[in-house]
């Protein structure tokens, strides 16, 4: 029985991760909080860490910050009870992206250099490209050095193209966008 929840939990979290991707946050959220059901039942504190972070993640999209920062604080406390220091550094990722959201550019900045730390230690490419394509983001909001924020955009933009993930494509819009806005 243990077998089929935990198959059961990563089916409902793969299926909430390609919801995010497919840009369908309801669904999304509906898919991790069954997950969640069943990493909960089996006592998996690193999964569920990690399921209340992806849940966050949608919750912010649904512009539901205070429902976020709720996932965001359990995922914390999940991440601390397993010694999870990925699922950490993600949970503090995570907060970032709701803080640039929400316009709190200091905050986000302070976690994002906080998750950088982290990852330079692991080699987590994908994160890594996160925060530098965030970083961009945060520069080209608060008016700062133009140039060094395009350099972050092509530096997320070369490791998104090695990966061969689709957030190349973000990237590519989001520089021909602030080119437009900025000329």
């Amino acid at each position: 029985e243990m077998k089929s929840k935990e198959l059961y939990g990563h089916a409902k979290l793969n299926e909430g991760l390609l919801n995010i991707r497919k840009r369908l946050p309801k669904e999304a959220l509906e898919a991790f909080d069954a997950a969640l059901v069943s990493f909960t039942a089996m006592n998996s504190k690193n999964y569920g860490s990690v399921t209340q972070v992806y849940r966050a993640l949608a919750l912010i999209i649904l512009e539901r910050y205070a429902e976020a920062a709720q996932s965001l604080e359990r995922a914390e406390q999940l991440a601390k009870e397993a010694d999870s220091k990925a699922s950490l550094a993600m949970t503090v990722l995570v907060s970032a992206f709701a803080d640039f959201r929400q316009r709190k550019f200091q905050d986000a900045n302070r976690k994002l250099n906080e998750s950088k730390r982290y990852y330079r230690h692991v080699k987590r490419p994908f994160q890594e490209a996160l925060i530098e394509l965030l970083e961009a983001l945060l520069i080209l909001h608060v008016g700062a050095d133009k140039r060094t924020a395009f350099k972050k955009l092509d530096k997320a933009a070369e490791i998104f193209e090695r990966l061969r993930t689709p957030e190349l494509e973000t990237v590519n819009n989001l520089k021909s966008v602030w080119s437009e806005k900025l000329n």
